[in-house]
C-alpha cells in the first residue's frame, strides 16, 4: 500500500508525505513502520511522540510484486 500510496502523491505533484508517530501501548507495534519505509524523523518532543517525512523523489518501492490496478 505504501508504495501506492507515494506513486500517486509523487503523480499528483506532491514531493513529501508526513506522517505521526504517538508512543502508546497500541501503537508499539508500528513503532517502526515509518523508519522501515526510509521516513526521516524530522522532529521528537518530550512525550516521544514523533514527526516524520519521506521525500517522494528518493523512495523506491519495498514491495513491487503487489500491485492495484484500476
Amino acid at each position: 500500500m505504501m508504495d501506492t500510496l507515494a506513486a500517486k502523491a509523487a503523480a499528483a505533484g506532491y514531493t513529501a508525505l508526513e506522517g505521526y508517530y504517538y508512543p502508546t501501548a497500541k501503537n508499539a507495534m508500528v513503532r517502526e513502520f515509518y523508519a522501515g519505509y526510509g521516513f526521516e524523523k524530522t522532529a521528537e518532543d518530550a512525550d516521544g511522540n514523533t514527526t516524520w517525512r519521506l521525500d517522494l523523489a528518493a523512495y523506491n518501492p519495498r514491495c513491487p510484486h503487489i500491485k492495484i490496478e484500476t
